[in-house]
């Protein structure tokens, strides 16, 4: 139990206003999970004002809320709740409530070593084969990313790739008290230019590459590429011990960084690297490789595009300390990443695949890996999400159709947008020439490409992967390609 103006002094934070007093043993932003000695953070929205909450929380039995507007600090008051009203200009706010957590929980990420992976695609699958290789040889070891987070004891949902200050330290509490040495976490741009994990001492870094994503909310690549930088430059600077930086030697933009970076550099992915690996054989369902060191694994994953994945991930086993032949025998043992390269099994003669591609370089390089098995035809189901960047539909429609022998394009999750217009910014710049065909209803266009699909086709779900559910407006209805695709094969 921590008295909160020790807290807020100890994280070395101006209060601009208070009411009351409180001691607290956790901090939360969610008013659903508040307990009694919990603390409250008021966090802002696009949707909702951040005092929308408070009324719930202190029905939970919150001690005191830490609020980021004047508005809020009123209302807690009027409420009877006490409260401090911190600096929220910019990313100030998260930047506060990371120190705030670093002194709450006693830092877990000195004793848990934080591993964070960064980069448009790839980042899933490098953090959940590195967590995987570890627990194999006997690290224990957690993931936290897109897929949720799994501490070893199976994997739950979680809101974002990278969680809120409150949900990033909860989680690598929860990781000490489960004796996990290491956690592999992803780290978005959003999170990076948001300052969601200020405070968070890194052990290691790495980037696995950048291409067109998000600039709806980044507006250029030049801004998405220095959120991506921040990683290896603010962050490590901030760390207590100065990280590894892994990057691709290759990457313009990673060897452009590595000349002014803080700390240590290794590099991977092709000849000369610090962590050479060498790629023999490539299939659907596995990859054979070479460790720098010369032996020889068998990889899980597969496809070509999968090699850089599995390059990095064993550049930063390499670089956390593990010898040669355990990298490769935790490669070997790791299991496949639910929703990415995922196929499905089925009596049909067909090739049913699931993957999480929805960018236009995830899904080039998707349809490429699917083509070098060389399938009669390749049937295409995609769509482009609502109220994310629009200048990438057309060039995922185009990428689908240049590699496809035939396309279906549907919804993806629409949110606030209108699914039909969705798809019409997909489809409108490609030509009468184009052959393909459009089903709003996403469950109505996997059954159409299975249907059309014969012995020897392969058949391809891209966009949503591991997902369970479809975002209609601001609501996650039950959906999930795997069980529908499975139906349908039924």
């Amino acid at each position: 139990m921590r008295d909160v103006d020790e807290l807020l002094a100890a994280a070395g934070l101006p209060v601009l206003a208070k009411s009351g007093s409180g001691i607290i043993s956790s901090l939360t932003d969610d008013s659903r999970t508040v307990l009694p000695g919990s603390g409250f953070v008021a966090m802002p929205s696009g949707r909702t004002p951040p005092s929308t909450y408070l009324g719930q929380a202190l029905m939970g039995g919150a001690e005191i809320a830490l609020v980021p507007d004047p508005e809020s600090f009123d209302h807690a008051v009027a409420l009877g709740l006490p409260a401090r009203l911190l600096p929220s200009n910019g990313a100030a706010y998260n930047t506060a409530l990371g120190r705030i957590c670093r002194e709450l929980y006693g830092d877990p990420s000195q004793e848990v070593r934080v591993i964070g992976i960064t980069g448009t695609n790839g980042k899933t699958t490098t953090a959940w084969i590195v967590a995987q290789a570890l627990r194999a040889v006997g690290v224990p070891a957690g993931y936290l990313g897109t897929l949720g987070f799994d501490l070893g004891s199976g994997r739950r949902e979680g809101e974002n790739t990278t969680p809120t200050p409150c949900g990033i330290w909860q989680t690598l509490v929860s990781a000490r008290e489960a004796g996990c040495s290491v956690l592999a976490m992803e780290v978005s741009s959003h999170a990076l230019v948001q300052r969601r994990v200020a405070g968070v001492s890194f052990a290691l870094t790495a980037f696995t590459h950048i291409s067109l994503d998000h600039l709806d909310y980044h507006r250029t690549m030049e801004r998405y590429a220095a959120a991506k930088e921040l990683l290896f430059t603010e962050v490590v600077a901030a760390s207590r011990a100065m990280p590894l930086s892994v990057l691709p030697l290759a990457d313009p933009l990673a060897e452009e960084w590595s000349q002014h970076l803080p700390g240590p550099v290794l590099t991977y992915g092709g000849p000369g690297a610090d962590s050479d690996l060498l790629v023999e054989e490539v299939y659907l369902d596995r990859i054979v490789a070479r460790t720098h060191g010369g032996i020889q694994f068998q990889s899980s994953l597969g496809g070509r595009f999968n090699a850089q994945n599995l390059a990095c991930a064993a550049a930063i086993l390499q670089g956390y300390g593990l010898p040669d032949a355990e990298i490769a025998r935790g490669l070997s043992q790791a299991e496949p990443v639910p929703g990415r390269f995922q196929t499905l099994p089925n009596s049909r003669g067909i090739v049913v695949m699931v993957d999480y591609a929805h960018t236009p370089d995830a899904l080039e390089k998707l349809l490429d890996a699917v083509r070098d098995a060389n399938p009669a035809r390749v049937i295409t189901v995609v769509g482009c999400g609502g109220d994310r960047d629009p200048s990438k539909r057309p060039l995922m429609a185009r990428a689908a159709l240049e590699r496809s022998d035939l396309c279906i394009f549907t919804s993806d999750n629409p949110r606030t947008e209108d699914p039909a217009k969705i798809l019409s910014e997909m489809v409108s710049p490609l030509g009468p020439e184009a052959r393909y065909e459009r089903h709003l209803d996403r469950e109505v266009a996997i059954r159409r490409a299975i249907q059309l699909a014969q012995p020897g086709d392969a058949v391809v779900l891209a966009g949503k992967g591991h997902e369970e559910y479809q975002i209609v407006g601001h609501e996650k209805l039950p959906f999930s390609d795997t069980a529908c695709a499975l139906e349908a094969l039924r």
